[in-house]
This record gives C-alpha cells, structure tokens and sequence, in this order.
C-alpha cells in the first residue's frame, strides 16, 4: 500500500509539474496568451480550461467574441423546444 501511496504523489507531482510548464508556455507567447484570457472571460472557464480548449479549438480568432466561442464549445445554454416539451433549460 505504500508503494500506491508514493507513486501516487509522485504522479500528482508530475501532473503539477505538467500544469505549470503548460501555464509558462500560455504565459511566454502574447498571441496564446490573449487567447487564453479572452476564454477566460466566459464565467465558469479558469486557465486550465482555456489551455484544453486551445488545443482542441486552436485559433480563437476565428471566432467573433467570447460569446461566439462559448457557443461553439457547447458552454452557453439553449432551450430546445417542441410543442409544449422545453429541453435544456
């Protein structure tokens, strides 16, 4: 059991590790850092959402604003309705 216990810091430690060279990388170019900050501006999403988004999305530009964007990843709430049946609320 200790054995599991220490490989287990020593993966939370690499997945630390991993956090942080992916947040200087964000933070050493201009252009991923605007992006980051710019999905950072949708409520609910912090840096290392941002991070999982740019490198799924990749440009952000491409999007008009931060709403555009949201819409795209499935983050902003619709109602789907038919007839008197309301979905997604």
């Amino acid at each position: 059991v200790a054995h599991v216990q220490a490989h287990i810091v020593w993966l939370n430690q690499q997945i630390a590790q991993i956090e942080k060279d992916i947040d200087d990388h964000i933070d050493r170019h201009p252009g991923l850092k605007h992006d980051a900050e710019l999905i950072e501006t949708i409520p609910g999403l912090g840096r290392t959402t941002a991070a999982k988004i740019l490198g799924h999305v990749g440009d952000v530009r491409r999007f008009e604003n931060a709403k555009a964007l949201a819409a795209y990843i499935g983050v902003t709430p619709r109602q789907r309705q038919s007839g008197s049946t309301i979905r997604g609320r």
